[in-house]
């Protein structure tokens, strides 16, 4: 039992290692249309692997066009 434990503890860092890093990815893509998008006033931001992050970077898109 003491071996299931430790190998489940390990198995959870390393998906919140993985979630954390395809989260900062997306993130950082995501920055990188927006700061491509923000001078032609036409497109929205899509393909976000976390919605959170298309949303963000479009909500700032809609303010600077208000």
């Amino acid at each position: 039992m003491k071996y299931f434990t430790e190998f489940m503890l390990y198995a959870l860092a390393i998906m919140v290692f993985i979630g954390s890093l395809s989260f900062g990815f997306d993130r950082e893509m995501a920055r990188r249309d927006y700061e491509r998008y923000k001078t032609s006033q036409q497109e929205k931001i899509v393909g976000c692997i976390f919605e959170s992050n298309c949303n963000y970077y479009n909500d700032l898109l809609d303010k600077e066009y208000d």
